[in-house]
């Protein structure tokens, strides 16, 4: 398998701040107006939740349509590497391992279906010339 770096990387960074910029701006809102406790208010979570969603499925759509080729095994491996940059949110998180492991992994996999399936409004497969049979 011939893995190429730059548009992994660039697509891994594309996705990691997306969802992470959404967050800060979610957990930094809940800070100012919930104060000290503001991560242990469920409300607060819903919304870091839904904004990763949203921002995760954008990201996964630009991703998609910025895949030239492999699209189909681009996108999981992206996923999977944002899903392991993900593992230090245990530390600071309310979350358990058990909960980063199998939540995280379905939504970033749910995450990635949605966005990919909708990078193909933007950018269709490309296609490949025909041998004339």
């Amino acid at each position: 398998m011939n893995i190429s770096w730059k548009p992994l990387v660039r697509d891994v960074a594309i996705v990691w701040v997306a969802q992470n910029l959404g967050g800060f701006v979610i957990g930094l809102t809940g800070a100012l107006l919930g104060g000290r406790n503001a991560m242990a208010n469920p409300r607060i979570m819903v919304a870091l939740a839904m904004s990763n969603f949203v921002f995760g499925t954008v990201a996964f759509t630009i991703v998609g349509a910025l895949a030239k080729r492999n699209r189909f095994t681009h996108l999981p491996t992206v996923a999977l590497i944002v899903w392991l940059l993900a593992a230090p949110a245990v530390l600071y998180m309310p979350i358990t391992l058990g909960q980063w492991f199998l939540g995280g992994l379905v939504s970033t996999v749910l995450v990635m279906l949605i966005g990919g399936a909708l990078s193909f409004l933007f950018s269709p497969p490309s296609k490949t010339p025909s041998s004339g049979v």
